[in-house]
Formats: C-alpha cells, structure tokens, sequence
C-alpha cells in the first residue's frame, strides 16, 4: 500500500525543491546530469583557458625579452 497523502505530499514537495535546485545550478552552468552535458561544460571552459595561457606566455615572453634587453645595453655601458 502506498504512503498517506502527507507523505505523498512531502516526496512531491521534495521532488519540486529538488527540480528548483537542479534547474539554478543548471542556470548557473552546473549541468544537472551526465553525458555530453558533461562534456559541453568542459569544452566551454577549455577555450577560454587555452587562450588566456597562450596570451600569459606571449607576454611573460615579451617581458623577459625586454627585460634581456636592457640588461644587455646596461651591460654593454658598464664593461665600456
């Protein structure tokens, strides 16, 4: 026999919050299940990553070559 109508009522209670929950999490990229939602999210963020690594090494390497530069000039007055 199935449960009285309160506990039916507490299990579809629940059942909304839990489908509330899944769908801010979901609102917030948070996929709500497995699979290719689970892939897609991966892929969105390996991107943006990907390109903020290779403008960190371009400018760290622009950096360190200015910076080589200088020492060089600067080295090149003092040993005169």
């Amino acid at each position: 026999m199935e449960g009285s109508k309160s506990e039916r009522h507490c299990a579809a209670e629940r059942d909304s919050k839990c489908t509330d929950i899944l769908g801010a999490l979901e609102g917030l990229g948070f996929p709500n299940r497995g699979g290719s939602d689970s892939a897609n999210w991966r892929t969105k963020f390996a991107l943006p990553l990907a390109t903020g690594l290779i403008i960190t090494l371009a400018v760290s390497l622009a950096v360190y070559g200015i910076v080589r530069a200088i020492g060089w000039v600067i080295g090149g007055f003092a040993s005169s």
